[in-house]
């Protein structure tokens, strides 16, 4: 009787640890003002592999940890996150949001406080009406959620572009 292969192994999901790790990693290197490129090349992978690492996309071994913590000039604790009084630990995981840092540039050059305020309002209401709009906007037509047009074509109204083909 022929033997069944075995089992496929679980497909690794991104875990909050590996998120929050990737997050501390981020921080530091951007504290440092060192490229995702420098960091690779210091620890012998490539920035593509960097990006996964601090998006938790890929799980960390311990010696590539010790090689990225000397490289970033701390411990491995704190990118882990195990050294008391760490400030990161609330903040990094936000940070590590695409765009977030950016954003962050961005508003701390922002000099008039109510300018700031109303950014602030301004954020919250997109976050709070990202769900009912993310829904309308994935309902509709490609071409619609791209910008191209803003309103679907009138029934019947030719078609822009190349004409269809007919069949000869």
């Amino acid at each position: 009787m022929p033997q069944s292969p075995p089992p496929l192994a679980p497909r690794h999901r991104i875990d909050e640890t590996d998120i929050a790790l990737g997050a501390r990693i981020r921080v530091r290197r951007n504290e440092l003002k060192l490229s995702q490129d420098a960091l690779a090349q210091a620890i012998g992978v490539t920035y593509q592999q960097v990006q996964k690492y601090e998006r938790g996309a890929d799980r960390i071994s311990v010696s590539m940890l010790i090689k990225i913590a000397r490289r970033l000039e701390c411990t491995a604790a704190s990118l882990i996150g195990e050294e008391p009084g760490s400030s990161q630990d609330s903040v990094a995981p936000r940070l590590a949001v695409p765009g977030a840092m950016e954003l962050l540039d961005i508003y701390a050059k922002i000099q008039n406080s109510q300018t700031r305020r109303r950014l602030l309002d301004l954020l919250g209401d997109l976050a709070q009406t990202a769900e009912g709009s993310a829904a309308k906007v994935l309902a509709q037509p490609k071409l619609w959620r791209r910008g191209i047009r803003k309103t679907p074509p009138p029934e019947g109204a030719p078609r822009r572009g190349r004409p269809p083909k007919t069949k000869t």
